[in-house]
């Protein structure tokens, strides 16, 4: 394939995406959103998969994790009290998910941690005082 014709595809390629909005990726009910400013932003904890043992936060290598206290605590279990939940804050944020690879809930059990949930495996929506021998 000569240069010429490589440059001339490319040419009509890309005028073909800006004119008429050709390869579109987003449908029109996101493009709007995001126009408007009205984008939800992502779930980045799952709050009731959560145990609050605090891992997270202290392997975050940005610091942007950080413990909010419940008031009231939630039992778990019955020797296990969730005292706080992380909340991430994004703009600090890298996405090296070190979080998700420390937490116990993916390191003990498989599943996806509750830490960025959506951006790595499936949702977990696994019974935790099931795993750690409570009852349901």
């Amino acid at each position: 394939m000569s240069l010429g014709k490589i440059l001339i595809d490319g040419i009509y390629t890309n005028l073909k995406r800006i004119l008429f909005a050709s390869d579109r990726v987003t449908d029109m009910e996101i493009r709007n959103a995001a126009l408007t400013g009205t984008v939800a932003p992502p779930i980045l904890t799952e709050k009731d998969a959560c145990i609050g043992c605090s891992v997270c936060a202290m392997t975050c290598p940005t610091k942007c994790i950080t413990m909010a206290p419940l008031d009231p605590p939630v039992q778990i279990t019955e020797t296990m009290v969730k005292k706080a939940q992380p909340e991430i804050d994004e703009t600090m944020c890298v996405h090296c998910y070190y979080c998700h690879d420390a937490c116990p809930v993916f390191k003990t059990h498989g599943v996806p941690a509750p830490i960025h949930p959506n951006s790595v495996g499936v949702k977990c929506d696994t019974d935790l005082a099931g795993l750690y021998g409570g009852k349901k």
